[in-house]
């Protein structure tokens, strides 16, 4: 299959969020395009991101405000899953040119990294996950669990691959980083601030007690690996 060889002039961010994603097409393209159903993100994003070259505005992912045959990649960062897929890819080959290209990627949670403790350790996220925040996820989780095993881009040129990102946090910013999920918002607002406290305060001494450690979670040290998933296909030739 030929590649695209021609300027790369627009890209488009769906379900851009606070714009994260977007702005690092921004080195690439001439112009980048982020879009999101939310107006509170699309303020937050376009007050974040300086490059000049990125816009944002507010659109559903199955109405794509660009001409016909106009855009090089369509992108969606942990997005996809919310969309109307069939609707989705026919706006996205009606604004592709010829073998431009969607990418649709997303990543799992977060795995604490300590070899001696790995199963501990992952058994106290997946607590939180699978007990304390059941039922609060909307059904577009599946697919990331699933890595978007379950979604098909309707061209025959398609890959899949895996990448791994390490870093290291401590305990207190990694669950904090809990507290952004989907479903532990959902849960807070159900039960309470008092009960998304405990499940924090209980997961926190639920790994220091693996760790054998008595101290501020800010001072815990925590190598993480995370891995992301991508999946990527280029539009043919009618």
């Amino acid at each position: 299959m030929a590649k695209y060889d021609g300027p790369l002039l627009t890209a488009y961010d769906v379900g851009c969020g606070s714009g994260q994603s977007t702005e690092l097409l921004s080195t690439y393209f001439t112009k980048v395009h982020g879009t999101d159903v939310s107006r509170a993100q699309i303020a937050e994003a376009t007050k974040r991101v300086k490059a000049q070259n990125v816009v944002f505005s507010v659109a559903l992912a199955e109405n794509i405000p660009e001409p016909a045959n106009s855009v090089q990649l369509i992108s969606a960062s942990q997005a996809v899953h919310w969309f109307d897929l069939p609707k989705f890819f026919k706006e996205a080959d009606r604004t592709l040119v010829e073998n431009g290209a969607i990418a649709l990627y997303g990543y799992s949670f977060p795995e604490i990294n300590i070899p001696e403790f790995k199963k501990e350790l992952k058994d106290a996220v997946d607590h939180v996950y699978s007990v304390e925040t059941k039922g609060y996820w909307g059904p577009g989780r599946y697919s990331v669990d699933a890595e978007y095993k379950d979604i098909i881009i309707p061209y025959k040129e398609c890959i899949r691959e895996n990448y791994y990102v390490e870093l290291n946090h401590s305990l207190e910013y990694f669950s904090n980083y809990i507290t952004t999920w989907s479903g532990f918002q959902q849960m807070k607002k159900d039960k309470g601030n008092e009960k998304a406290t405990d499940v924090i305060t209980n997961f926190q001494t639920r790994v220091m007690d693996v760790l054998g450690k008595e101290c501020e979670p800010s001072t815990i040290d925590l190598p993480v690996r995370i891995k992301f998933f991508l999946l990527m296909a280029r539009k043919q030739a009618k």
